[in-house]
């Protein structure tokens, strides 16, 4: 089978969730013999040009993607509203003229955001994977404060009207969270009629069909290492991996820290930059930004994982990487945070300093609890199974 992957980052540029899935589908369909392609954002100045990365063919195509950082806020709103909406002629007649079998995409920003839709027109199945709340607001990143204001929603209300009708309907729409499914679900992404036979992945390995389901529920994969048995350390070290930033709450984590004894956290390693900075309390070991392999090595030899985000997070890779090494997490309350943690006992509580201190606090004064929720996590993690992942994906490739 043919597989076309569009995305609007892909390794090496980028580091977040949404391009090491894109990555770990194109590296594993390949593996089980299928011929993968990636189409993937350049620079603006790029000229469309092919090249293999870890093994995988993808071709760049110029894109104002990458510059959107740096644009004001004006033009940003004009490069969504007026650049974006449209599909990529130029893209849709590559991957058309590639005669893929399925295409899958991911966030699409920077890619026109009607070219996948454009490519199912002429016969290609289309699976969309959400990764984040972009379709319903551009940024794809909201607060919990933020998020439940009559202007939150009216924001979402407006890009949902505008951008709805250039996505389209893709065949099947796979969500890592229910929470993110019913989320675009009660913004009217998902009440197209968009899915043909939706049905739950759970139900699905049993025969069984839920019609009422409008997208299908597969959580994001991790690779899985040695199983092993682990035991804190005190007093212990924790880590914080993310940007350093007030919306991922990196102000939040520097409160609690003050609010620990060295008793209690000998250790605070920071893997991660940003605007913000630390400085004052000698337990801190700044690494700043780390490939993805050390990354997943200091999450390893953590002895705790806290991740204090203020943005309505959908599945945090930092969070199924330590579910995979058995590190206990102490997180915020935001998205689809409960639901990836749910059964492994780890605490998720408010975006509050004292209550994240608290928590920190009573996992790493408790061996045993730490124990049950290493444990617990290495177990929840078994359905982020790579082999998991690709089972369920695997049926909705051809229909």
């Amino acid at each position: 089978m043919r597989i076309a992957i569009l995305t609007n980052s892909f390794p090496p540029d980028g580091r977040g969730g949404a391009e090491r899935v894109a990555y770990m589908q194109a590296d594993g369909f390949g593996v089980f013999g299928h011929e993968v392609r990636v189409w993937a954002t350049g620079r603006q100045d790029d000229r469309t040009t092919g090249s293999s990365v870890y093994g995988v063919e993808v071709e760049r195509f110029p894109s104002e993607f990458g510059r959107l950082g740096h644009m004001s806020r004006l033009r940003r709103l004009a490069f969504h509203l007026f650049h974006d909406l449209r599909p990529r002629r130029d893209i849709v007649e590559r991957i058309s003229a590639w005669k893929p079998d399925v295409l899958l995409t991911h966030n699409l920003t920077g890619c026109g955001l009607g070219t996948a839709r454009a490519v199912q027109s002429r016969g290609v199945r289309w699976i969309h994977t959400l990764h984040d709340i972009q379709l319903t607001d551009p940024s794809g990143q909201e607060t919990v404060a933020w998020a439940g204001t009559v202007w939150a929603s009216l924001w979402r209300k407006f890009w949902s009207v505008v951008r709805g009708p250039w996505f389209g309907e893709p065949d099947v729409i796979v969500s890592p969270t229910q929470w993110l499914l019913d989320w675009h679900q009660r913004h009217g992404w998902l009440g197209r009629g968009a899915l043909r036979a939706p049905r739950d992945v759970e139900a699905q390995r049993l025969g069984r069909t839920q019609s009422a389901r409008t997208g299908i529920v597969i959580p994001n994969p991790v690779t899985m290492p040695v199983p092993r048995e682990r035991q804190v350390h005190r007093p212990a070290t924790i880590a914080y991996v993310g940007r350093l930033s007030r919306d991922k709450g990196f102000d939040v984590f520097l409160d609690a820290l003050t609010r620990l004894d060295a008793s209690v956290v000998s250790r605070a390693i920071v893997v991660g930059d940003g605007p913000m900075s630390a400085t004052g309390d000698a337990r801190l070991a700044m690494r700043g930004r780390l490939s993805p392999e050390e990354t997943r090595r200091v999450i390893a030899d953590a002895d705790l994982l806290v991740a204090p985000s203020r943005i309505l997070e959908n599945q945090q890779t930092i969070i199924v990487e330590a579910m995979a090494e058995g590190t206990p997490v102490v997180a915020t309350d935001t998205g689809g945070t409960k639901e990836t943690l749910e059964g492994t006992g780890c605490p998720v509580v408010d975006v509050d300093a004292q209550k994240i201190a608290d928590a920190i606090r009573e996992v790493l004064s408790d061996e045993l609890r730490w124990t049950r929720l290493s444990r617990a996590m290495q177990e929840r993690a078994k359905r982020h199974d790579t082999e998991s992942y690709f089972s369920s994906l695997f049926g909705f490739l051809s229909g």
